[in-house]
């Protein structure tokens, strides 16, 4: 089936769609184009749409690409790659209010309903690999919003944040059992909540020296929850590796200072 190509309503020459413009000119007879008339004038093209949907994600301009891809699957409701690269278009426009999880997995299940066999395997290992690094991605983006901790107001939002990319690395296990990226990470970020979270602010102990690097403790409901996550995740990494056991952080009771006797050294600590 030859390739469908955007056409100029005025001279019929071939239009250049790779740019991110609205407006297009024609390079033969001069005539300018928007992309929205064009677009109405070829709701059947869903070749022409697939290519203009492309160009647009690889430039990065996920919104339109998504808008296109739509107008593909108006046309072609079967078409895999259009349902799986809609669901990328929108997520790549996340946020942390807002990771796009669900759209993602839409756009992927979408996807396995019209998939050939003979593309299924090499599908699904291109899906958990973006689907990973998206979560990683996520991660980041948590990181650098609270990388100089969070306040108490905060703590909450900030668990739950967490709580909700676990799950989705969860659902990208499920998607093939055997890739255990993702259960790794999820022991990883149990085991850094369960440090605590990153404090916000300037703390003090009782001699009213500085206290690094302070942390709120998360409450015993949510230690529990993350304790069972962390078991479920290990017994799955030890079903196919049965020489894996994650390594627990040591925790060190800090050492009582010696207390200081006499009036002299008292008075050295005040004035140093």
């Amino acid at each position: 089936m030859p390739l469908h190509v955007a056409r100029c309503p005025s001279c019929g020459a071939q239009l250049d769609i790779s740019k991110s413009n609205d407006i297009t000119k024609c390079e033969y007879c001069g005539s300018k184009v928007t992309i929205d008339e064009f677009t109405k004038g070829t709701s059947g093209n869903t070749k022409t749409f697939f290519e203009m949907a492309n160009n647009e994600y690889k430039l990065g301009n996920y919104e339109k690409a998504h808008l296109y891809f739509e107008k593909v699957l108006e046309t072609d409701t079967k078409n895999y790659e259009a349902h799986y690269l809609k669901g990328l278009s929108s997520g790549k426009q996340f946020d942390i209010d807002d990771f796009k999880f669900k759209d993602l997995l839409q756009g992927c299940s979408d996807a396995r309903k019209y998939i050939p066999k003979e593309k299924r395997e090499a599908f699904v290992s291109s899906v958990i690999t973006t689907f990973y690094n998206h979560g990683l991605d996520c991660e980041k983006a948590l990181y650098k919003k609270f990388e100089f901790g969070v306040s108490d107001k905060q703590v909450e939002y900030y668990v739950e944040r967490y709580f909700q990319i676990i799950s989705f690395y969860d659902e990208i296990y499920h998607l093939y059992e055997f890739d255990l990226r993702a259960p790794k990470r999820i022991l990883e970020i149990t085991k850094s909540l369960k440090w605590g979270v990153k404090g916000k602010g300037n703390r003090y102990d009782s001699n009213c020296e500085l206290i690094p690097d302070w942390k709120y403790p998360l409450s015993d409901e949510t230690d529990e929850k993350l304790a069972h996550i962390a078991q479920v995740n290990k017994e799955i990494i030890q079903k196919y590796e049965p020489g894996f056991f994650p390594i627990e952080r040591k925790t060190e009771t800090p050492k009582p200072k010696p207390k200081e006797k006499g009036l002299i050294k008292k008075l050295d600590r005040f004035f140093s």
